[in-house]
């Protein structure tokens, strides 16, 4: 079969663009405030468990004015609690799921979880850890998704 048969290939369009314009900057609050304001559902993935819990304590003050759950997830949880923690994600982030939500994580989201959402924001990291963060993005091909990174260069082409 041709990729170009595979539904979810060919109606699959990821676009990358810089949402902050110091080649150097970090995601902060007021950046993920301003990137979900239309539709308050993105995971914001970082580099490090400290710079995660660090977003996380910034934006929980902003869950009951943005109505929708703020969940964090990392590395440092016990079994018990990351599991609990990953049955609020499948019910928010499935990709058939059209709850509301925000999830700061880690790598540790980069694979084995099968949550998708129309924004995901990620600080910069290596192409190979880019690429399965981007798999958290337009998961089945069904809406159009937004993809930022702190001084990305942007790009839009067909995921492949």
């Amino acid at each position: 079969a041709s990729e170009d048969e595979i539904r979810t290939r060919k109606d699959r369009h990821v676009t990358l663009k810089p949402i902050l314009k110091q080649p150097n900057s970090l995601l902060t609050k007021e950046q993920i405030l301003i990137a979900i304001q239309d539709r308050p559902k993105a995971i914001v993935v970082c580099n490090t468990v400290d710079k995660a819990i660090a977003l996380y304590r910034a934006l929980e003050p902003e869950k009951e004015k943005l109505g929708v759950p703020i969940l964090l997830l990392h590395s440092r949880f016990l079994p018990e609690h990351r599991q609990k923690i990953q049955q609020e994600l499948k019910d928010i982030f499935h990709p058939d799921s059209n709850k509301l939500g925000i999830l700061i994580a880690t790598q540790v989201i980069e694979v084995g979880l099968d949550i998708s959402s129309p924004l995901l924001l990620t600080e910069l990291c290596p192409i190979d850890a880019l690429i399965q963060r981007a798999g958290r993005c337009a998961r089945r091909g069904r809406r159009p998704y937004r993809f930022g990174s702190p001084a990305a260069p942007e790009a839009h082409a067909p995921a492949r």
